[in-house]
């Protein structure tokens, strides 16, 4: 058989065993929820888990129309040696049981943080009605490394993988 013929063959059986690797690793995730205090870690497409976000704290306070305004402050964190790093297109939703799903009031969409360096964010979200036990669920990342990060297997981004919360109590 000529390696003209081979070489298909091979890249169409290690793509067919990537595939599968990817759906057995992500259909036998669990959703983790991490304690507070606990970092979430942001690993890139390059595998560089050089970003954090720590959730510290959680304020539950009068809202508009007589609802409740929860503010969630996370600290994200940089340990890289010498890059500045960008949060590019941050999410945040804040998740009860029952199936809420709260958006932000307002995200910043852009962040760019020192090498060494931290911020801390807060996150407005209104509520007509009391949540018990809320976690939050953070995402970032352009499109192109969303993208990528669909078909990293074990990444918590990747198809049909289960998310990974930080809890705010």
């Amino acid at each position: 058989m000529s390696a003209r013929r081979v070489i298909p063959i091979v890249l169409a059986v290690v793509a067919g065993l990537y595939a599968a690797a990817l759906l057995v690793v992500s259909l036998t995730s669990r959703t983790v929820v991490l304690p507070k205090g606990e970092p979430l870690r942001f690993c890139g497409v390059y595998l560089d888990c050089h970003l954090t976000a720590v959730a510290r704290g959680l304020e539950v306070q009068p809202g508009p129309q007589g609802g409740l305004r929860y503010r969630v402050i996370v600290r994200f964190s940089s340990d890289a040696k010498e890059a500045m790093l960008p949060i590019r297109n941050l999410q945040a939703v804040l998740l009860a049981p029952g199936g809420v799903r709260l958006e932000p009031v307002a995200t910043p969409r852009y962040l760019e943080i020192a090498a060494g360096q931290s911020l801390e964010v807060d996150f407005v979200f209104n509520s007509l009605d009391p949540i018990v036990d809320p976690v939050l669920q953070l995402t970032q990342g352009d499109r192109m490394t969303r993208l990528a990060e669909k078909v990293l297997i074990g990444d918590p981004d990747s198809f049909l993988h289960k998310p990974v919360l930080l809890a705010l109590r």
